[in-house]
């Protein structure tokens, strides 16, 4: 498994790039850059990055293929896949609502529109002529005139089982938020199996999760029981079921959300039904929870910023400490005769 995170979107450039260096000093397999339509352009972050390191992966998170046309998203993920050799990820996904208006966005079909994307984003880093009519987007006979000399890893975000199962057909991966019990990730890996094409390597899964270290747990919790009331109210088919939740509940924190009825908030939302959705502890626990997803068959963790605990933690100050938890708990796990053998095996 990886292990990544995602930059805060207020960062300055200058600090992405610092950011970035850091961890990839640190040995921090892959990092993300948001894309939204109202911040700083992605791909001139992530080319400036790419420029500025030499190994850390970088991750696009995440692209709304209504909003940015795919010939746009195609020209700067090869440009990207030019700059670095591996590592490269170009998540796709419905963006915000207040983006979309911003540029007066299509909401019209989105799953024909993902599905036409991936397609056609595919097809055009492979250096095919594309031509197609989606629904929020047309090509006519589109090719790059440059191709990436390397490959281009494409995921789709997902908040229901329908787009779990378009990004097994025609994506390398899928996105998933909250999936933070070992049960949600076999889940998805579940439904991804059962919509994978004959012959195709296995679908990964990016668990865009929120893992937050603290002594602190019953602070954290009454700090997160609006985002999390706000995630809760936002899934889609299948996704109450893989958290444990039952229809009911669902429907009554949603309620809550839509009213924002704080009071009845807090009370739906227990300190158990926060942790089915959020790692948070000491870091050796956050460490193991991690492990257990891993166990599970998790590919990739990316750790996400909460804006509410802003004044809580210094974020990337909290991901160096996580990552170095998780690297112990990984050493100590490891076989003492393989630590100490010489590169080329056991003595």
């Amino acid at each position: 498994m990886k292990f990544s995170f995602s930059t805060l979107p207020r960062e300055a450039a200058g600090d992405f790039l610092m950011t970035a260096q850091r961890a990839e000093a640190a040995g921090i397999d892959a990092l993300w850059i948001p894309d939204d339509t109202l911040l700083p352009d992605p791909f001139v972050l992530t080319g400036a990055i790419a420029a500025a390191t030499s190994r850390i992966g970088i991750g696009i998170g995440i692209a709304d293929p209504a909003v940015r046309h795919p010939l746009q998203i195609a020209r700067g993920a090869a440009a990207l896949a030019d700059l670095r050799q591996d590592g490269v990820i170009l998540g796709l996904g419905s963006g915000s609502a207040r983006g979309r208006a911003a540029v007066g966005a299509s909401e019209d079909r989105p799953a024909q529109t993902m599905r036409s994307a991936v397609l056609a984003l595919k097809a055009l880093i492979a250096g095919e002529s594309v031509t197609m009519e989606a629904p929020a987007f047309r090509l006519d006979r589109a090719r790059l005139r440059r191709l990436p000399p390397h490959p281009v890893e494409i995921v789709v975000a997902a908040r229901d089982i329908s787009m779990v199962r378009l990004a097994s057909e025609v994506a390398d991966g899928v996105v998933v938020e909250a999936a933070a019990t070992p049960e949600a990730v076999e889940g998805v890996r579940t439904w991804l199996a059962e919509a994978r094409p004959a012959g195709a390597p296995p679908a990964g899964i990016v668990a865009w999760n929120l893992v937050l270290c603290t002594d602190d747990l019953p602070g954290v919790h009454a700090v997160l029981r609006r985002n999390i009331g706000r995630t809760i109210a936002d899934l889609g088919e299948g996704f109450a079921e893989l958290h444990g939740l039952d229809p009911d509940t669902v429907a009554a924190i949603r309620a809550a959300v839509e009213q924002d009825h704080r009071s009845r908030l807090s009370c739906l939302l227990t300190a158990e039904t926060i942790d089915r959705l959020v790692i948070a502890g000491r870091p050796e626990h956050c460490a193991e929870r991690i492990l257990e997803l891993e166990a599970a068959g998790l590919d990739m963790l990316a750790v996400r910023p909460c804006l509410e605990m802003a004044t809580w933690t210094d974020f990337e100050r909290m991901v160096q400490e996580l990552w170095g938890a998780l690297s112990d708990r990984r050493h100590a796990s490891r076989d003492p005769l393989e630590i100490l053998a010489p590169t080329g095996g056991r003595t």
